[in-house]
């Protein structure tokens, strides 16, 4: 088409896109929609619970490590996760692995892992040296509990390891069907999990017969149960951080502890102001103590400034708490006599003895926690000169 001038040509055009537009005009507007993302990190427990028993193993996972094979990984896959004593004792036995137990680190469930029945794993060569290890999953939010029946891993040299996010019990755990032979170790763990605002809690329900056993909590505040009558006397515990506890409460009879490993060097600090009520006297002066948890005796060694040989009318260990005037339970003057010399120096003097016997009704008071009166705790000892008078 030719067109005789530019506005002929211009209103042509416009007539012919006119409908185009107003087809556009009626089209409905798109609605427009946030899209948000919603945190379900809180929400998501990422492991299984799994239980031990006599019955067949469903929804567990087996994976071999190593080339060749030395260990398979028994890990729980599904909602209702059971893995059978047979199948552990058949990979420990038969197929000569190490085995390892996992509650995994996918799944909606706390991570549980509890022993039903318990297993007596019969002794046969290929199950010596090996070990059995019980192990929660990982992830955020994991709880991941460990409870343990009586276990009883036959063979020479064989180990039981318990890595738990949260909390562990147990029973019997040894070797032989009589329980005499040793397991080589025991290795608990607690609290190995996502660090958190809440400790952990191993309750020891059982005898545990090894060479080594290790029990170790977490950064928390972590509490060591003791089943009544239950014994651990290879036992190291440890309870990393925070406040930790051990706890003989479940126990019928006596219980005798000795808090001090032949522990060196215990510290404290004299002056008068630990005495009660506190006294003006400017004398000071420091201990060492040396503990024997053998022998049951200590070594001590005093270095006092601002106070004579001469001055001296009292000295001796008291027990009490802070703030408190105790009885004597040591005198280093009996009937006014040093049971060794006291030194005198150009302030003040020393005193060394050796072997000083401590009564064995004081004696965990003594060395409860490696600290004396001078640092807060239930034991003191002082001496008196021209009616002043100094603690530690």
């Amino acid at each position: 088409m030719l067109f005789t001038s530019w506005r002929k040509w211009l209103n042509q055009f416009s007539t012919a896109v006119q409908p185009e537009r107003s087809r556009r005009s009626h089209r409905p507007a798109q609605q427009r929609r946030r899209l948000t993302v919603e945190r379900l990190e809180d929400r998501v427990v990422p492991a299984f619970n799994m239980t031990i028993s006599n019955n067949p193993t469903v929804n567990v996972t087996p994976t071999t490590v190593g080339i060749p094979a030395t260990t398979v990984i028994f890990e729980a896959n599904a909602l209702g996760a059971n893995l059978s004593w047979a199948d552990i004792t058949t990979a420990l036995t038969t197929q000569n692995l190490n085995v390892v137990v996992d509650s995994g680190d996918g799944g909606t469930e706390a991570g549980h892992i509890t022993d039903q029945t318990g297993a007596n794993i019969a002794n046969t060569d290929p199950a010596d040296g090996k070990s059995l290890t019980f192990q929660s999953g990982t992830g955020t939010g994991l709880v991941g509990n460990i409870t343990l029946l009586n276990v009883r891993l036959q063979g020479t040299g064989s180990s039981i390891v318990v890595n738990a996010a949260n909390n562990v019990a147990t029973g019997l755990l040894d070797s032989g069907v009589t329980g005499v032979n040793p397991l080589a170790s025991v290795t608990i763990n607690s609290d190995v999990g996502p660090a958190d605002a809440t400790g952990s809690t191993i309750n020891l329900n059982g005898l545990i017969i090894a060479t080594t056993v290790t029990v170790t909590g977490g950064p928390e505040d972590d509490t060591v149960v003791f089943a009544s009558g239950v014994t651990v006397p290879t036992a190291t515990i440890n309870g990393a951080g925070g406040t930790d506890t051990l706890d003989y409460s479940a126990y019928t009879t006596a219980v005798a502890a000795n808090l001090g490993t032949n522990t060196p060097n215990l510290v404290a600090t004299l002056g008068g102001d630990q005495e009660v009520p506190p006294t003006g006297s400017a004398a000071t002066g420091t201990a060492t103590l040396t503990y024997n948890n053998v022998a049951h005796t200590f070594d001590i060694t005093v270095t006092v400034d601002g106070i004579t040989p001469a001055q001296v009318t009292g000295f001796h260990i008291h027990r009490a708490p802070v703030g408190v005037n105790g009885p004597i339970i040591v005198d280093f003057v009996p009937g006014g006599t040093p049971i060794a010399p006291l030194t005198p120096t150009a302030t003040g003097f020393t005193f060394t003895a050796t072997g000083v016997a401590l009564p064995a009704l004081h004696e965990a008071a003594l060395v409860d926690g490696g600290y004396w009166r001078g640092d807060g705790l239930q034991c003191g000892a002082d001496f008196t000169a021209d009616g002043h008078a100094a603690a530690f």
